[in-house]
């Protein structure tokens, strides 16, 4: 029986205080001297007016006695709004003197400013917004300004809403991104401006003819949800077609289509290495065991069939495999004159070409692109002069991030490996990296930025063989730092984990947020590790993250509650913080603080034992902040 009587409270409770306008907006109801359903702070007085008023018969003397900006708020709470759509927040003001300004305050954002100089006259002040929740508080704070003297009247009137019906939505078409000859994807932003939102993209092959349509993901957003990011894959796209597409958004109110755009089905040219050449072997005639090598540095596989292998002379020939041809994401292909292990010096090749050969009078290895022209890359060796010019031995790119136009970044193989069985005598590495070649994983830079939601580690990389990835490490002095200035004395924690790029001869970019409640001085390093366990930690960076959180008032835990709660908070810089608890009809019942804090994350407990049952409003306030949440003490 008890348990359904407490249900039953906490059912009346939110159903009975569940505010659906701005109640006494135009200040006409007074009980007791004080307006109805409005709250003050401390640092202002109201009383009723009856002489200087906008409309009606009454208005607000609002006497400001304080230079405490967070103690000068007039505000109201659990204002009933459709989460998202556009609404305009109105008030009237009088100035007397000219020494203080109003603005208003909605869903926790400040807005627009009265103008003080005008005085002696009523002002109307507007401020634009699209609530982001469907319960919000709205008011006013004052200013003071220079010559304040401590004691100065404004006078208030007719505080209103106009709008809050949903609207169509808005719809903005993106970029097409993630190209290739067969699909593509779509990307686009909608804001639901109030009302639940249907989200679709349509395309074709003619400007403005949409032959083809389908959801987008996701495929509808729930009003509120503000301005919102949206994709659609296509699959099965014709290549070298021109696909036209428009994202369009519909709600109750209407359907807002966004602006065409179009992209072509093409596989982008890549970045591919050549990386091995064996021009002269010794335990075959050139004619059966030459061989190169080509290098994927790409995060995802090539498909090379269709490509041109040439010299500057006259030896050509078009890569035809009956179908792809792949070298994978980090990997190697191997292609040469004979592919018969048995006759071709014993090893293994993906691709047998002809017409081409590579101990000629012209000494040059050029791919070019499936368009015929696009030259993808090339090596220009020159038979000794600069290019090493072994017999019995490959040469190969001593670093994969290296020039390999360059004879210099070129050397001689003194290993068997790779794909050459144990047969022959000749040195090289197919399709593998080789032992005697050095591939870093280059870190280029790493930074560490404090943001409102946490610090923002970014790095970067200029290549990358045999990448597993990075550890993210950090310390503070929360953690046990003994001198922040050298590493070897810090304590440090593993935080995290990104994952390499494996085999990579282009830059790569990272990052991780920390969004930790950590404040103070904070350094992280990288563990980057090797697939073989191998690693090697980064420099140190170190940011002092005064500014890691924003102010934010957190639900109380737990709520409903008997007798007791915890009250949560954040604060990003050293402030006067004050957080009061008030009834129904706005009277403090108490003060949980009242005094500077320091910046962080903060707890506060609230005993309730000498309250009864009921709804609670409690308030953060500081100079740059105030919020305003409910709390429900159910015994």
């Amino acid at each position: 029986m008890r348990k359904l009587y407490s249900i039953f409270i906490l059912s009346f409770l939110l159903t009975q205080f569940n505010f659906g306008q701005i109640l006494n907006g135009n200040l006409e109801g007074w009980t007791s001297g004080s307006p109805d359903s409005w709250y003050m702070d401390s640092g202002i007085t109201i009383t009723q007016e009856n002489t200087i008023i906008h409309g009606g018969s009454a208005s607000a003397n609002v006497e400001v006695t304080t230079t405490t900006q967070a103690s000068t708020d007039f505000y109201q709470t659990t204002v009933n709004v459709n989460a998202g759509a556009p609404y305009t927040l109105h008030a009237w003001v009088y100035h007397t003197e000219g020494n203080i300004k109003a603005r208003l305050v909605a869903d926790g954002i400040y807005g627009t400013y009265s103008n003080n100089t005008l005085t002696g006259s009523w002002q109307e002040i507007t401020f634009n917004f699209n609530p982001s929740s469907s319960i919000i508080t709205i008011g006013l704070r004052f200013y003071d300004q220079p010559g304040f003297d401590g004691s100065e009247i404004v006078y208030v009137d007719d505080i209103f809403f106009s709008g809050g019906e949903p609207t169509e939505p808005s719809a903005e078409t993106g970029s097409a991104i993630n190209i290739s000859a067969t699909s593509a994807t779509l990307t686009g932003t909608v804001t639901d401006n109030g009302a639940n939102t249907n989200i679709t993209f349509e395309w074709g092959t003619s400007a403005g003819v949409y032959t083809s349509s389908g959801d987008a993901d996701p495929a509808s957003i729930v009003a509120g949800a503000g301005t919102t990011s949206v994709t659609k894959f296509l699959d099965g796209l014709t290549t070298g077609f021109t696909y036209y597409y428009r994202v369009y958004a519909t709600n109750s109110v209407g359907t807002t289509y966004g602006i065409e755009k179009s992209f072509v089905a093409t596989d982008p040219p890549v970045n591919l290495v050549i990386s091995e050449i064996m021009q002269n072997p010794s335990d075959v005639s050139d004619n059966a065991g030459e061989w190169f090598e080509i290098y994927n540095p790409e995060t995802f596989d090539v498909n090379i069939d269709g490509y041109t292998i040439k010299d500057n002379g006259s030896n050509s020939h078009l890569i035809d495999n009956g179908g792809s041809l792949i070298i994978p994401a980090g990997g190697f292909i191997v292609l040469g004159i004979n592919s018969d292990a048995t006759s071709n010096g014993g090893l293994t090749v993906d691709y047998q070409y002809s017409g081409f050969t590579l101990a000629n009078a012209d000494d040059e290895v050029i791919l070019i692109y499936t368009d015929g022209t696009t030259v993808i890359d090339e090596v220009w060796y020159d038979g000794g002069t600069n290019f090493p010019d072994p017999t019995g031995a490959s040469m190969y790119l001593t670093n994969l991030t290296l020039d390999n136009n360059t004879g210099a970044n070129w050397a001689t193989a003194t290993v068997r490996e790779g794909t050459y069985d144990a047969s022959g005598s000749d040195y090289g590495s197919p399709g593998a990296i080789g032992t005697e070649a050095v591939y870093p994983v280059e870190l280029t830079s790493f930074t560490a930025i404090t943001m409102t939601k946490g610090i923002m580690l970014n790095w970067s990389t200029a290549t990358e063989v045999n990448n597993y990835g990075f550890e993210i490490e950090r310390s503070s002095t929360s953690l046990g730092t003994i001198d922040p200035s050298r590493a070897e004395t810090r304590e440090w924690e593993k935080i995290g984990f990104v994952e390499g790029h494996g085999n990579s001869n282009s830059p790569n970019d990272y990052s991780y947020l920390d969004n930790s409640k950590i404040f103070g001085e904070v350094s992280y390093r990288l563990k980057q590790i090797d697939t073989d366990g191998a690693f090697e930690y980064s420099d140190v960076v170190t940011v002092t993250s005064k500014t890691l959180a924003k102010y934010e008032l957190y639900q109380n835990y737990p709520n409903p509650f008997n007798p007791s709660t915890v009250v949560s908070f954040t604060l990003p810089e050293m402030s006067h913080v004050k957080i009061a608890v008030y009834n129904v009809i706005g009277q403090e019942v108490a003060k949980l603080v009242d005094k500077e804090m320091e910046a962080g994350f903060h707890n506060i407990t609230f005993d309730g034992s000498n309250l009864s049952t009921g709804l609670y409003i409690y308030r953060l306030e500081t100079p740059n902040y105030s919020k305003t949440m409910k709390m429900i003490l159910l015994r």
